[in-house]
């Protein structure tokens, strides 16, 4: 099936590749291990694609409230933020981490380094740990929390922050998801599944970048009504590798 709404940059590596949560693991645990490419550079490489959806979804000058998670999904929400101050330092730009005390490896480097140009941004930069109560008309979400891993429904302030987002998005903000939406499956393209069938509450965005190649489940799609469109993120991986873990299914813009 051709998905329209699946976009490729014209160099991408990923075209015509699919991969289930489990194979994107292994792209990036042999690029890690094997390879030696630090995760660092992986998550530097998302981060520009993310910044790239940035610039087509806002304006330059629209403030940005990044909602960050514990894990790599909050690491390339943090370093999306240190981007964004970097191409324009005037732009306002909060981090809020929903997870305090758990940015660890390379996400915590990057927390660090935000954390370094917050004290020298005169307030432009701003790390957070409560969800402030409305946005300026116009601004940007960021979903850092969950990427393609989530295997059970959000709660707590997450679900909250799920909320909060769609109050947000309801007043007229834009919404760019990192990977894939909070709380949707990535293998099945629908909201993860608790007890008793519960759906997880899932972000509904209005563009995601999915990093490294397109999730099984986001080629279905039924998957858009939380996905919005979608484009897949460069992480820094040869095409052999990709090949090496995914599946060949023709998604997306092929051109």
């Amino acid at each position: 099936m051709h998905h329209s709404t699946i976009r490729f940059d014209e160099r991408s590596p990923a075209k015509g590749l699919v991969f289930s949560v489990g194979q994107m693991r292994r792209v990036d645990a042999f690029a890690i291990e094997e390879l030696g490419l630090p995760g660092l550079i992986l998550m530097e490489h998302a981060a520009l694609a993310l910044r790239e959806a940035c610039r087509e979804l806002s304006p330059e000058d629209a403030p940005v409230c990044v909602l960050v998670g514990p894990g790599n999904n909050g690491g390339d929400g943090l370093a999306l933020a240190r981007l964004l101050h970097t191409e324009n330092s005037a732009r306002s730009i909060r981090s809020v981490l929903l997870a305090p005390g758990k940015s660890s490896g390379d996400a915590g480097t990057n927390l660090r380094v935000l954390d370094s140009l917050r004290d020298r941004s005169d307030g432009r930069v701003r790390i957070e740990e409560d969800l402030p109560d409305l946005l300026d008309e116009g601004s940007l979400v960021v979903d850092a929390m969950f990427g393609s891993g989530l295997d059970r429904p959000l709660e707590g302030r997450f679900e909250e922050a799920v909320r909060w987002t769609e109050t947000q998005h309801a007043r007229g903000c834009r919404v760019l998801a990192v990977d894939v939406p909070s709380g949707l499956n990535a293998d099945t393209g629908e909201p993860v599944k608790g007890g008793a069938g519960r759906d997880s509450a899932t972000v509904r965005a209005d563009r995601t970048v999915t990093l490294g190649g397109v999730k099984r489940g986001l080629a279905n799609d039924g998957s858009r009504v939380w996905t919005g469109g979608v484009s897949v993120g460069d992480i820094g991986v040869a095409r052999w590798v990709l090949e090496k873990f995914g599946e060949a299914d023709e998604v997306g813009d092929q051109g």
